[in-house]
């Protein structure tokens, strides 16, 4: 891996536990279980909302709302505050530079769609560089993403809230349009 990448991904990790809410109980399991090392997949809920001991796997992939690769398109549906998806969260994750996501990712901010695109942009945070045009899906965007690897296991810390997982559709559209570039539309 590259040196800047393992940074970028380090510091997304770091932002990864400090991106969540006290009063959401999904994200209060979520931080016992980084805290005691296991997976995700071990503690799912089940309909009645208890522990099904690793019987169902995270939810299947979250349906993409939205189509079209431009950062409008990105950004209404996966990325802005509309979005199931959205970056911004709500109050610790990267709608201010204050907010401690934001802190802990080198200032990852995405409190407004022409900001959210900078901040991916910018050396300081590493998401999105003009060397991941050729290879998007070695960005540190792509790489934090919760979604399916080639083995069907979820992977990536982002959003924070382990019941969403990006699609692959999604995915697609986002390396799309950073090997188009990363263009503002």
């Amino acid at each position: 891996m590259r040196p800047a990448h393992n940074l970028g991904l380090a510091l997304f990790i770091i932002a990864a536990a400090a991106c969540s809410s006290s009063s959401d109980d999904d994200n209060d399991k979520d931080r016992q279980t980084e805290a005691d090392g296991k997976d995700d997949a071990s503690h799912a809920r089940g309909p009645s909302g208890g522990s099904t001991s690793g019987a169902e796997p995270p939810p299947e992939d979250t349906v993409d709302a939205g189509a079209g690769v431009t950062w409008t398109a990105l950004y209404r549906d996966l990325f802005g505050p509309m979005a199931p998806s959205g970056c911004a969260g709500s109050g610790t994750c990267h709608g201010a530079a204050g907010e401690s996501g934001a802190q802990a990712s080198n200032g990852y901010v995405c409190a407004t769609k022409e900001g959210c695109r900078e901040s991916m942009l910018s050396l300081e945070t590493g998401l999105v560089q003009s060397r991941d045009f050729s290879a998007p899906s070695k960005s540190t965007l792509v790489d934090v993403l919760r979604r399916r690897d080639a083995n069907g296991a979820v992977v990536g810390s982002m959003p924070k809230r382990s019941s969403y997982v990006f699609s692959r559709d999604s995915i697609d559209r986002i390396e799309t349009w950073i090997a188009n570039g990363a263009p503002d539309d």
